[in-house]
């Protein structure tokens, strides 16, 4: 498990203020709406390329559409996982100041996806070998290429916030209740 540092550019926010319920909110709101819309519109935008291009870009794009339909499916299961268990939990400590090991243990599960994620997004960088266009790629294309980075940023971006953020917040909170 790696901790992300924070990315040079995405949305900012006073997230020290914030308290672990309205970051919660400001994650689902701007990260987890942000890729309930984008991954579906890159998924379509990818198989569009793919078809157009798939003979003359095997290397490039003949991984693409597998590495993108897991990393959707997993971004999916692991944002409703913490929209379901691990927000209300985190957002129920706070409430009460109290914890349990279990958070501690959910919140670890929480960081072994974003590992997966993150060598996702790594594979999706290599197998484009750093979004490398070919000279004949057409508008869509060099689009899908862009849109694969805005997703590497702000996915990157997510994960920092929880991982260096709120997670630590929440941790504390826990020590505070239950001191080792």
């Amino acid at each position: 498990m790696e901790l992300r540092t924070e990315p040079t550019a995405g949305v900012a926010c006073d997230r020290n203020s914030l308290s672990l319920a309205e970051l919660i909110a400001h994650l689902i709101s701007q990260h987890h709406e942000y890729l309930r819309t984008e991954l579906p519109r890159l998924q379509r935008c990818l198989y569009t390329v793919y078809e157009t291009y798939r003979a003359q870009d095997s290397a490039t794009l003949a991984s693409l559409p597998g590495l993108m339909f897991l990393m959707k499916d997993d971004l999916d299961l692991h944002m409703r996982k913490e929209e379901l268990v691990l927000f209300p939990a985190i957002k129920q400590l706070e409430r009460e100041a109290a914890a349990s090991s279990s958070r501690s243990s959910r919140i670890r599960t929480m960081l072994s996806e974003h590992d997966s994620t993150a060598e996702a997004l790594s594979d999706i960088r290599r197998t484009t070998r750093d979004y490398q266009l070919p000279s004949h790629a057409c508008d869509r294309y060099r689009a899908l290429f862009q849109d694969f980075e805005t997703l590497e940023r702000r996915l990157q971006f997510h994960m920092y916030l929880e991982e260096n953020v709120l997670f630590p917040r929440a941790l504390s909170l826990e020590s505070q209740r239950c001191p080792v």
